[in-house]
């Protein structure tokens, strides 16, 4: 029996990667085979999810160190938020698999230095090491200046996350964007690009789903209403500003009754935005409904015609809920930058960011408001799309087969007649490689290749 131990947020924790989690372990189970157990690791947390607690064994963080040598392989589940704090100082402890949720954590990273340890130099030098003198240089310019740190204003660029991956067993990422970047670094640890799963399986949601969503949901709504959907905790970098703009605009310009859902948690930097919503004189047609419970958020996800997903500034994220909206065949308008710049121009409506921002996504809205054709295009090819790539068993044996690869390596690593002939061969690699034998030559690169070596 081969051991996974699994570090990751679970419920009720107000993550998505919670989410993540309790919906990919049952399939990842089955994947792996009956000779892999998995056991879970939370933080301070007690999971309420019904099949994380009649299939796995759970443990909490602490608990991990002492525990640590019952395991063939760690996952550690990485994403930019406080849930991660732990997480993150584990990975660099212990070398595992990495699956990275937020390409950029330099939020986190700062606030272990600057918050937790209170120390300013090791930040700054933490910043050098993973971008360079000219990046702690800038760092230490901004703080001395009192200016906004650089995981506010420009995280995808000095994302943090190199010492991270360099001491990783193996590195998950959901984006080429995000496998591009971490290959620059030219570090050794094998990349792997996994699809963001939407959920389940990709389906149309056929008009009577959606009624029967918007009756559970008890929103009234004329048949000539279009209801338009905005997902997950509300914060600066989703837009929301811009989006409640441009709805007013669409909704006069095109005289179209329309309905906007705000379905998140409403974060302390966006808490004037009831006051818009009422400066507008639109309280009948916004609603911010707070933190909803997963079938709530699902149920507002099929009762939406249309859903934006904006990100500005971003962390280099695949978002989750763009991938369910995709699967259930809903029109999508998106910022076109990082991981959703991937997809293509008839797969969602994609607007800049910038002062264009508003305007954009008005001239976008109203398209998709008055063009049924580009409408139903849309949400063709973004349902095809989530078929194709999205579906959550596909995903999860694509997961399991990588960390399977994972697992061999580690206990390989573990077994010291490996070692000893690993080392020899890498000294026979390099010395084949100083010959000119065409056979030897590119046998040798392999063999170094394979075994973790430079033969060159």
């Amino acid at each position: 029996m081969k051991k996974i131990a699994f570090l990751t947020p679970l419920h009720p924790q107000k993550t998505g990667i919670a989410d993540y989690a309790e919906e990919m372990l049952p399939y990842l189970r089955a994947s792996l085979g009956e000779d892999f157990q998995i056991d879970l690791f939370v933080d301070n947390c007690r999971p309420n999810g019904k099949d994380v607690l009649a299939n796995h064994q759970i443990f909490q963080l602490d608990e991990y160190d002492a525990r640590r040598d019952e395991y063939n392989l760690t996952v550690y589940q990485m994403g930019n938020n406080p849930f991660h704090f732990k997480i993150y100082e584990l990975a660099l402890r212990y070398p595992g698999v990495v699956i990275l949720h937020d390409f950029a954590i330099h939020h986190i990273v700062a606030a272990i230095f600057l918050e937790q340890k209170k120390d300013e130099v090791a930040y700054f030098d933490e910043v050098g090491y993973s971008h360079g003198l000219d990046a702690r240089n800038k760092a230490y310019m901004r703080a001395a200046n009192g200016e906004l740190g650089l995981w506010e204003t420009d995280a995808v660029d000095y994302p943090m996350n190199r010492r991270l991956v360099e001491r990783a067993l193996g590195a998950v990422v959901f984006s080429q964007f995000a496998k591009d970047r971490l290959a620059a670094y030219g570090c050794s640890t094998p990349l792997h690009r996994c699809y963001l799963h939407c959920g389940g399986k990709a389906a149309l949601c056929t008009p009577e789903e959606r009624d029967m969503a918007r009756k559970r949901l008890r929103i009234q709504s004329r048949a000539d209403e279009i209801v338009i959907g905005v997902f997950g905790f509300i914060s600066p970098a989703k837009r929301p500003y811009s989006i409640l703009a441009a709805v007013a605009r669409a909704m006069k310009k095109t005289g179209k009754r329309l309905r906007l859902f705000y379905v998140g948690e409403l974060q302390p930097t966006c808490s004037d935005l009831s006051r818009e919503i009422k400066k507008l004189g639109l309280e009948n047609q916004v609603q911010i409904t707070g933190f909803t419970s997963s079938e709530e958020f699902l149920d507002y996800l099929d009762a939406s015609d249309i859903c934006i997903s904006l990100r500005y500034p971003t962390m280099g994220e695949t978002s989750g809920v763009l991938n369910r909206a995709l699967s259930r065949g809903k029109p999508s308008i998106v910022t076109d930058i990082g991981t959703f710049s991937e997809l293509s121009d008839n797969t969602v409506a994609k607007i800049g960011y910038g002062e264009t921002e508003a305007d954009e996504l008005e001239s976008a809205l109203e398209r998709l408001l008055i063009d049924k054709r580009y409408r139903n295009t849309l949400s063709k090819n973004g349902l095809q799309y989530a078929v194709d790539h999205l579906q959550i068993a596909d995903t999860a044996a694509d997961l399991a087969a990588f960390l399977k690869k994972a697992v061999w390596a580690a206990d390989l690593e573990k077994n010291e007649l490996y070692q000893k002939v690993r080392d020899k061969l890498l000294q026979n690699c390099q010395e084949c490689c100083r010959t000119d034998d065409g056979v030897l030559v590119p046998l040798a690169g392999r063999l170094a290749e394979i075994f973790g070596g430079d033969a060159v």
